[in-house]
């Protein structure tokens, strides 16, 4: 037996489990069209060893500077919350601020 009502509906589509609309009857998902067409990608992949290279040489130095600065004043935590605080400081530091002129900067060394 169908979940989904057969009759006495005035509306000839019905709803699937993800909510998409179907023609009745036909069992088929209509295609979703893009509003625009999408452009051809223009730019390449950095190179994976020479990003983890550059993530590495940008992590290396924050995450000392912020283990330096930090560590009087959490000296008596334990590990994993002292861990917990530096990672919540040095991840948006990375992801915001470091990773994107990093990236920009050493974008053509990335590509080879």
């Amino acid at each position: 037996m169908s979940p989904f009502p057969t009759s006495g509906t005035a509306d000839s589509t019905r709803r699937d489990h993800a909510g998409a609309a179907t023609a009745r009857g036909c069992g088929r998902r209509r295609a979703a069209q893009p509003a625009v067409p999408s452009a051809p990608a223009t730019t390449s992949r950095p190179n994976r060893v020479r990003l983890a290279i550059l993530v590495w040489l940008a992590v290396w130095p924050l995450i000392t500077t912020i283990n330096a600065v930090t560590a009087p004043a959490l000296a008596g935590w334990p590990a994993p919350v002292r861990t917990m605080i530096a990672t919540a400081i040095m991840v948006p530091i990375m992801v915001g601020v470091l990773l994107p002129s990093l990236q920009r900067r050493f974008r053509r060394w990335l590509a080879h």
